[in-house]
């Protein structure tokens, strides 16, 4: 059979068909796959370090020394995101940052969380912490991201004057 009705037959041209024919030449079936399945694997593993290089390029352009604070990485976060049109996933991940904490930055009203804490402390004598945290929390929950949590409330109670008994 000629190989210009091989081609015809394949629907190929004759260039296609000697290509892999230096290609393919001399090996089996399970050869040629197993060739085909490292040429996949070494695509993927280029794309892999492209992206790795492109994240390195990135962050030096935006590192000058080792940023440690949260607003120092919100802010490397937002120049990464702008300057390099990295997604907000992708740059909080090379920052090292959650995506959380990048979309919800503090709210100073920790002051007033605790003094409204000593507030009720001295004018209601009898209520615990976690009473007290009851209280506020539907107030800081809707004010601030953070919300009033039984964490703050316990630590404020002792700076005010207030002290709590263990349970029976």
């Amino acid at each position: 059979m000629a190989v210009a009705e091989i081609c015809r037959k394949g629907g190929f041209s004759d260039a296609t068909f000697y290509k892999w024919r230096a290609k393919f030449g001399g090996m089996d079936v399970s050869e040629a796959r197993r060739l085909r399945e490292l040429e996949a694997e070494n695509g993927k593993l280029k794309h892999l370090l492209a992206e790795a290089h492109l994240d390195l390029h990135a962050l030096k352009s935006v590192l000058g020394a080792k940023k440690v604070a949260p607003q120092a990485r919100r802010e490397m976060v937002t120049r990464l995101m702008h300057e390099h049109q990295l997604s907000e996933r992708r740059a909080c991940w090379l920052v090292g940052l959650s995506r959380d904490s990048f979309r919800h930055p503090p709210v100073p009203s920790a002051q007033t969380l605790k003094d409204k804490i000593v507030e009720i402390a001295h004018v209601r004598r009898r209520f615990g912490y976690r009473r007290v945290h009851d209280l506020l929390r539907l107030d800081f929950r809707a004010s601030t991201t953070s919300g009033c949590t039984g964490s703050t409330a316990r630590p404020t109670w002792p700076c005010a004057g207030a002290r709590w008994s263990a349970r029976r």
